[in-house]
C-alpha cells in the first residue's frame, strides 16, 4: 500500500509515482467578493476514480456535493468485477444527475483506473482531460466541451475509454487552467507537453503553477479564476485506500482556511494521510484531525 501525502499549506497532494496535484482558490477581486472555492477535486483509490468539478460562484459547494454524492454511490454498491465498474460508475453518475438540483450547477470529469491498459471517462462541462504519451511529449487524446453541466442535463454528454501504452499519463484540469496562458497568446497543445517533460511526476503540479499562475505573481492585483490540477499515472485499484475531497468551499470555510494560511498556522511539508476510520477526508475542512495525526513526512 503506497502512502497519501498532502501538503496543508499548498493544499496539494500526491501518492508517489503514481499521482500529485493541487487547488488553487481564486481572485475575483473585491468587487466579486470569492463566495469560495467552487473547484473541487476528488481521489478514491478504492473505486480507482479521480475527479475534477467546477461550479458556479452563486453555489460553491454544488461541485462537493456532486463528486461525494458519485463516491458515496460507488461505495454502497458493493464489490464488483473489474469488467462492470464503468458500468457501475455510469449507473451512479446518472443516479447523482437525476437528484441534482437545477440552482446547482457544476461540471464534472471523471476517470476510472481500469485493468490491461484502459481507463473510462465520463464528461460534462468545460473541464480538461487530456492523455500524455512519450512521458508527456505529445498529447495522445484530448476531450471536447459539452453542454453536460450537473443540474442542467441528466444525460451523460461524453462518456468512453481510452488505451494506455507504457509512460502515459493523464492531466485533468477545471478551466482555471487557462491562467496559466498569461494574456491567452500561447496555444495550450503546443505549451502543455513541453511544460509536462520539464519534471518528475511527483512534484509537477507545484512547479508548473508556482512557475506561471498570477497567484505566485508579483501582479497581487491581477484577477484569476479557482483552479484544481492532476496529474496521474493509470494505477491499481487498491494501491492507495483512502477517499480524499479537496474544495468545494463556501465562504465561512475558506475564510477560516485563508486566515490560517496568512497566520503561519498551517505546516508548509508533506503529512501523511490515516488509514483509519474516516471514510472520506474533506479538505481543508478535516485539517485539524490531520494535523493531530502521524508526526510529518518531510518539512
Amino acid at each position: 500500500m503506497t502512502d497519501f501525502l498532502i501538503n496543508p499549506a499548498r493544499l496539494s497532494f500526491r501518492v508517489p509515482d503514481l499521482l500529485s496535484g493541487l487547488l488553487v482558490c481564486g481572485n475575483k477581486g473585491d468587487a466579486r467578493p470569492s463566495a469560495g472555492n467552487g473547484d473541487c477535486i476528488l481521489i478514491d483509490g478504492a473505486a480507482g476514480l479521480i475527479g475534477v468539478a467546477d461550479c458556479t460562484e452563486r453555489s460553491p459547494q454544488a461541485s462537493r456535493r456532486f463528486l461525494t454524492s458519485l463516491s458515496e454511490h460507488l461505495a454502497g454498491s458493493g464489490p464488483f468485477e473489474d469488467r462492470h465498474r464503468p458500468d457501475v460508475l455510469l449507473a451512479a453518475a446518472r443516479s447523482v444527475l437525476e437528484e441534482f438540483h437545477y440552482d446547482d450547477r457544476t461540471t464534472f470529469l471523471c476517470v476510472l483506473a481500469l485493468p490491461e491498459g484502459r481507463v473510462f471517462y465520463l464528461n460534462g462541462g468545460d473541464s480538461l482531460l487530456m492523455q500524455l504519451g512519450f512521458q508527456g511529449s505529445r498529447i495522445v487524446f484530448r476531450n471536447r466541451p459539452n453542454m453536460g453541466f450537473a443540474g442542467r442535463c441528466r444525460e451523460i454528454l461524453d462518456s468512453g475509454f481510452l488505451e494506455v501504452a507504457d509512460n502515459d499519463f493523464f492531466l485533468l484540469a477545471t478551466d482555471g487552467l487557462w491562467d496559466l496562458l498569461g494574456d491567452g497568446s500561447e496555444d495550450l497543445s503546443t505549451w502543455m507537453p513541453g511544460a509536462l517533460r520539464s519534471g518528475s511526476l511527483d512534484g509537477l503540479p507545484h512547479a508548473l503553477v508556482k512557475g506561471r499562475h498570477p497567484a505566485f505573481s508579483s501582479m497581487s492585483g491581477k484577477l484569476y479564476d479557482d483552479l484544481g490540477l492532476v496529474l496521474f499515472r493509470p494505477f491499481q485499484t487498491g494501491s492507495f485506500c483512502q477517499r480524499v475531497l479537496l474544495g468545494g468551499t463556501d465562504s465561512h470555510s475558506e475564510e477560516h482556511y485563508q486566515d490560517r494560511l496568512q497566520r503561519k498556522g498551517l505546516p508548509d511539508c508533506d503529512l501523511v494521510l490515516p488509514e483509519g476510520p474516516q471514510s472520506l477526508w474533506v479538505l481543508p475542512d478535516a485539517l485539524d484531525g490531520l494535523l493531530a495525526g502521524p508526526a510529518p513526512r518531510a518539512c
